[in-house]
């Protein structure tokens, strides 16, 4: 089963949430490292914790223009879901408030944006017997999306990581620095953003990284 595939984990618990996707892939299958891109940095991590706890002492992270997601991130998210379902914006800082417990702000986030859907859709003239389903299908990528975010939110690394990590940025990045423990190398490509996961130069660094983490003895 593909880890990404729909519906994605519901919950913003960041072990648990890695947990559910690694438990996607299945067991018993040679892992050679995980890449994250911006802010699947943190959430990337945990994933990575994890199989080396579980019997992946080789297995490596690559992580590609690393960002932290913040507290604004999710309050836009929000509030761009709410406009794009017929509503109005709330203010940040009560957004910001709500992510003390995470749980429970994605519940109200849900909530909220199915019930602007479904009004939306009223509006629009759909069927009461289509309303339900249709709102939630409606809110339910912009709940995946913030569920992620609440996910991601806030790191809690350890001082010395037990396994081996590539950075690899771009020459426009001015995201996360991963603390100088936790990194064995950093890569500048010079490119953009857009362009980073496709240049030769990234490919080349991750495969020959990835050699070099298989043969490791730490």
């Amino acid at each position: 089963m593909d880890p990404l595939s729909e519906p994605l984990p519901a919950v913003t618990d960041r072990h648990e949430y890695a947990s559910e996707l690694l438990g996607r892939a299945g067991t018993g299958i040679p892992v050679s490292g995980i890449i994250s891109y911006c802010s699947s940095f943190a959430l990337a991590k945990e994933c990575i914790r994890q199989l080396v706890a579980a019997g992946h002492p080789h297995a490596a992270l690559i992580a590609f223009n690393p960002i932290a997601a913040t507290a604004d991130d999710i309050a836009d998210a929000y509030n761009s879901a709410r406009n794009m379902l017929g509503g109005t914006s709330i203010e940040p800082s009560m957004i910001a408030l709500s992510l003390r417990h995470p749980a429970q702000a994605r519940a109200v986030f849900e909530q909220e944006l199915r019930g602007l859907a479904a009004t939306t859709l009223r509006d629009r003239g759909i069927p009461e017997d289509f309303v339900s389903v249709s709102a939630e299908a409606s809110a339910r990528m912009y709940v995946d999306w913030l569920t992620f975010l609440l996910v991601a939110y806030g790191d809690d690394a350890p001082d010395q990581a037990p396994w081996r990590t590539l950075y690899v940025s771009s020459s426009d990045h001015v995201g996360t620095q991963p603390v100088r423990a936790e990194i064995d190398a950093h890569l500048e490509v010079a490119c953009g953003s857009a362009d980073l996961l496709r240049v030769e130069r990234s490919r080349r660094a991750v495969l020959s990284f990835l050699r070099r983490a298989s043969c490791d003895t730490r």
